[in-house]
């Protein structure tokens, strides 16, 4: 279906700010103290950008995964569905967020599957791609200190969503490449168990759209036999967002519009 575009992108509202996920967003005293000094350690833990932006360049980038290599998992925690369903308890806040920042009507994008087991999966997946897009490297040849167009590249990330979705649809051909095949084969288990792991199912999504879009930063963070980005990776943003769900559900707020 195509991309919906919400009806305030013709009234023109201004841009109240996007999230940042960054030290500054989980620093501070208050309400799961605990889980933001997890994240604040994690995010620590990696190269410190250059000229103040959160981005990472491509070295910095690899320096990171290798140091998530040898980091012992003492803090690192899994996606659940408890997590998820705090996440889509404020559903309706995201819904307003995305469609002040990003242009698009993602509640009406995400209708057809509001009654499915997989209800969560792409507002989970539009909020990873927010994480993943405010740390990895910019776009090859892109100056840091210039940002991304965001709302095209939300636009590009639903995209990739639909797509995936379109091939692991279709029916496979005799002559489909063996590394497919090994995808749809992973993407079916996967989807046999989204309740039990959602984090997996997930995964398949953001790993098409990393694929398709930045190739470069792909490149370093797929494991050997190219079908999926490596635990470690896939650890790290899992983390955030288990001990960090609560904090963002709270931090939205002053990003949305005034009522």
């Amino acid at each position: 279906m195509p991309i919906p575009h919400h009806p305030i992108q013709l009234a023109g509202i201004q841009n109240y700010g996007r999230l940042k996920f960054n030290v500054e967003l989980f620093k501070g005293e208050g309400p799961y103290e605990l889980e933001r000094k997890s994240i604040v350690e994690l995010l620590n833990s990696i190269p410190k950008p250059y000229q103040g932006n959160f981005l990472l360049t491509q070295d910095q980038l690899a320096l990171a995964c290798e140091s998530m290599r040898k980091r012992l998992s003492e803090f690192m925690a899994p996606t659940s569905m408890i997590q998820i369903s705090i996440f889509m308890s404020n559903i309706n806040n995201w819904y307003q967020y995305w469609n002040t920042h990003a242009k698009i009507d993602v509640e009406t994008f995400n209708n057809e599957e509001k009654l499915s087991i997989w209800c969560f999966v792409f507002p989970l997946y539009l909020l990873y791609v927010e994480m993943i897009m405010s740390i990895i490297p910019s776009k090859k040849n892109q100056p840091l200190e210039k940002e991304l167009d965001y709302p095209q590249e939300m636009r590009k990330a639903v995209h990739s969503y639909q797509e995936f979705k379109r091939i692991m649809k279709a029916s496979p051909g005799n002559l489909e490449p063996r590394i497919l095949r090994e995808k749809r084969n992973s993407f079916y288990f996967a989807s046999c168990i989204a309740t039990h792991r959602p984090s997996s199912i997930l995964w398949h999504f953001l790993e098409f759209w990393l694929e398709c879009n930045y190739i470069t930063v792909w490149n370093h963070i797929k494991e050997l036999n190219g079908l999926h980005a490596t635990k470690r990776f896939k650890s790290f943003f899992n983390t955030i967002f288990a001990h960090g769900v609560n904090t963002l559900n709270q931090k939205i707020a002053p990003h949305l519009p005034p009522q």
